[in-house]
């Protein structure tokens, strides 16, 4: 269906100085929109780079922690290793007294008895 319009020419120019007036409207909203995506591009990037950064933080921060507590705890268990081995070389130490003093006391006890009876066989004579 087509026809034929008849349009005077104030009214063309018009329509023709609108239309450009749009063309330039879209090629400026064309730029905005591009102008947009670049921002939110780089915003997009920056999100996930302070998304991995905070990864990385938190994996830091527990590594931190770990050697604190590993440092920290260190000497205290060194410390307790060094309690500990004084603990069985005392036991040890009281072990071999504990033999000593039996070994002293049947000496003792054996002299004794061999003086009562030296005695006795003197007095015998």
């Amino acid at each position: 269906m087509e026809q034929e319009v008849k349009i005077s020419n104030a009214e063309y120019l018009t329509l023709n100085r609108r239309i450009q007036s749009n063309e330039k409207y879209v090629e400026a909203l064309k730029e905005d929109v591009q102008q947009a995506n670049a921002v939110v591009s780089r915003l997009q990037e920056e999100f996930e780079e302070v998304k991995h950064n905070r990864v990385l933080n938190e994996d830091t921060l527990s590594l931190m922690m770990e050697n604190a507590v590993r440092n920290g705890l260190g000497e205290v268990l060194k410390e307790i290793k060094d309690h500990e081995k004084q603990i069985h070389e005392l036991k040890i130490d009281k072990y071999k007294m504990s033999y000593r003093i039996i070994v002293w006391g049947f000496s003792v006890a054996g002299a004794v008895a061999i003086t009562y009876f030296v005695t006795r066989f003197l007095h015998g004579l």
